[in-house]
């Protein structure tokens, strides 16, 4: 039985159509926080979407993620554009130096769920950055999802159907109950052309972190946190303008339901140590 590739799939149903939206942002954030930003780094770049437009921009982009198949489908996308991608898992990044700003879009962060991994994670990534580089980090807002009472311990069920192709999922979330993470389990069936296709099962354990654990744990790493923007409709096709919450610490205070976040990381510059400064 044939099996729908892992980078296929994510093609078809893997993310909201906001490419241009947050490529405008990401410009927007590298004119107000940044200096002279050229070189960037794609982090968990998928099929490339982001790293392709920004190439066409005119930055000299890097686009690392961990899934063969979908650096292979990155790289057919990008065709000529001279973008460099590199099968790398983000927690072993290597780069020293090299880059002017990174970022992790699409709450791909909640994936890094232990203490010593995003510690080690936003460590690695201070390090491939340039002195005053940018890491910009995008979450989704899942306590505003809380507060609402909207997630929760579920069941659901979905049909959907692009280019020829059908998925039938059944998805159950399991929270906590002890801690900040939470579980999904999906059970999916496919379709090509009406032909079935080998069905899969996938557990995929997630965090929920908010602003306040970013800024420490930033702080523990080397950053030090410049903004904080918020956007009440990730999910649309135009979703409006992202909103700068100007003191982090007042988050809970916006009036607004913003259903993600995206933090501005600047790498913090080395202290020299007091003997090496003349008396």
């Amino acid at each position: 039985m044939k099996t729908l590739d892992e980078a296929e799939e994510y093609e078809l149903w893997g993310y909201p159509d906001t490419t241009i939206v947050d490529c405008d942002f990401l410009e927007q954030a590298f004119e107000a926080h940044g200096h002279n930003i050229k070189e960037i780094l794609d982090i968990a770049c998928g099929t490339g979407r982001h790293s392709v437009e920004m190439a066409k921009r005119g930055y000299t982009v890097t686009g690392m993620d961990i899934s063969e198949s979908m650096i292979n489908k990155a790289k057919e996308k990008a065709g000529a554009l001279g973008i460099t991608f590199i099968q790398e898992d983000m927690l072993n990044l290597s780069h020293m130096e090299r880059y002017d700003a990174a970022y992790i879009l699409f709450n791909t962060v909640s994936l890094v769920t232990r203490n010593d991994e995003i510690i080690k994670f936003m460590k690695a990534v201070n390090r491939a950055l340039k002195k005053d580089g940018l890491f910009i980090v995008e979450l989704g807002n899942l306590w505003a999802h809380m507060a609402e009472g909207s997630f929760h311990n579920s069941t659901t069920s979905h049909t959907q159907e692009k280019n020829e192709h059908k998925r039938k999922y059944t998805s159950k979330t399991v929270i906590g109950p002890n801690n900040s993470l939470y579980t999904h389990t999906r059970d999916a069936q496919y379709w090509k052309n009406q032909e079935e296709l080998q069905p899969k099962k996938r557990t995929v354990k997630q965090r929920v972190y908010s602003i306040n654990e970013l800024d420490l744990l930033s702080r523990l790493t080397g950053y030090e946190l410049l903004a904080v923007y918020g956007s009440t409709d990730i999910n649309k096709a135009n979703p409006e303008p992202f909103k700068c919450v100007k003191d982090p610490d007042k988050v809970h205070e916006t009036k607004d339901h913003y259903r993600n976040f995206t933090i501005i990381l600047r790498k913090k510059r080395k202290r020299c140590p007091r003997s090496a400064i003349k008396s």
